[in-house]
């Protein structure tokens, strides 16, 4: 476009566009997001606050259609005090977000998901774990994959392993990728 003797360019850039939002105002074993088009959207960010109210470790998870099969795989590498670990998986449940040690523990994660249907559906999970007061009990990253190549994200279910395990004041954000063209 021009103005007068100048030119001004427009920038377009493809952004995230937050799509759900929820403050837990009552502990839950679960959270479903419906409504979600993966083969549109292709990527998701999920960010999670999760407070653990449940007396005890507790690991949460994400299942895109609620898919309890033993068809998702991670590789993790922690740090927790003065010890670094690493470990694999290749039969678990869901998506491995995070997990807390004991009661009141906060965690921060944030989970990356490519969602098109047709690949892999791979991810990763950069995450603050088991936080009370001052301390920080660990740290994770994880690479995800969930292997069914075939059907649509239209939902995603944020899961505890434990009875309650997400409490109250838990936050749960999810982010899709809008494409400018």
């Amino acid at each position: 476009m021009r103005i007068g003797k100048s030119r001004v360019n427009t920038l377009t850039a493809d952004t995230f566009t937050r799509v759900y939002t929820n403050t837990l105002t009552e502990a839950a074993t679960s959270v479903t997001i419906s409504g979600l088009t993966g083969d549109t959207d292709e990527i998701y960010i999920l960010r999670c606050k999760f407070k653990n109210s449940y007396a005890g470790d507790t690991t949460y998870y994400a299942r895109p259609n609620n898919d309890s099969a033993t068809n998702y795989g991670y590789q993790d590498l922690s740090g927790g005090d003065t010890t670094v670990a690493a470990g694999r998986v290749t039969n678990a449940t869901g998506l491995i977000i995070s997990s807390a040690r004991a009661e009141n523990h906060y965690v921060y994660a944030d989970m990356t998901i490519w969602a098109k249907s047709g690949y892999l559906r791979t991810g990763k999970v950069v995450s603050a774990n088991g936080i009370d007061g001052t301390t920080v009990d660990y740290i994770e990253l994880l690479g995800l994959v969930w292997n069914n190549t075939a059907d649509e994200i239209t939902s995603l279910v944020i899961l505890s392993d434990q009875t309650n395990g997400i409490g109250v004041g838990s936050q749960i954000d999810l982010y899709k990728l809008t494409r400018k063209t």
